[in-house]
């Protein structure tokens, strides 16, 4: 008998492991860019199951980055979303009418390096509803992300070749080739 309490109670407490490491979560990522540039990145949903509508905020730091668009995915439909890059906040809500599971892109969003090279400003999450099909809660929790701007490469000036720098290219030349020839007799 006790063997058998004992399997029932490891068979529980592997159940509410394998149950706690399926746990939902929302992320936006670490995002990096040029200045000037934009770069569009997902807001994933990771391990969910029958998602259905949910509305999701992102906080940033309007100096370093603006919000310029969000979109759709093959997971999810944005029926709307408000940004204000002044304060740095967009919210977006979206929905997918027939349910899905797993990882899933809720929405598009397009941010731009509007900062100098080397700032970074944190990408909060905030989840304001997320439910499935059914209407029913779905407890997630937000993993929030960062967005730098990466420093200026400047290219390495290369020496473009014009008629004077070739005749003098070939004068160089004709000159070691005298003094190689000069040695070479002696």
């Amino acid at each position: 008998m006790r063997g058998k309490a004992a399997v029932t109670v490891l068979f529980l407490l592997a159940a509410f492991i394998s149950a706690a490491s399926a746990q939902v979560t929302v992320s936006i990522g670490d995002l990096k860019a040029s200045p000037g540039e934009s770069i569009t990145a997902p807001i994933m949903i990771y391990d969910v199951t029958n998602y259905g509508t949910g509305t999701i905020n992102i906080t940033y730091n309007s100096s370093v980055v603006y919000v310029t668009d969000v979109a759709s995915t093959a997971d999810s439909t944005v029926v709307a979303w408000k940004v204000d890059n002044v304060t740095g906040y967009v919210s977006i809500s979206a929905w997918n009418l027939k349910g899905v599971s797993g990882d899933i892109s809720f929405a598009n969003v397009t941010f731009k390096a509007i900062g100098s090279p080397g700032d970074k400003s944190d990408l909060n999450i905030e989840i304001v509803t997320l439910k499935d099909i059914t209407y029913k809660d779905i407890p997630a929790t937000p993993i929030n992300g960062s967005f730098r701007i990466l420093p200026i490469i400047r290219p390495v000036a290369v020496p473009t070749m014009t008629p004077i720098g070739i005749a003098v290219l070939i004068g160089m030349l004709s000159v070691i080739a005298t003094i190689v020839m000069i040695r070479r007799r002696e």
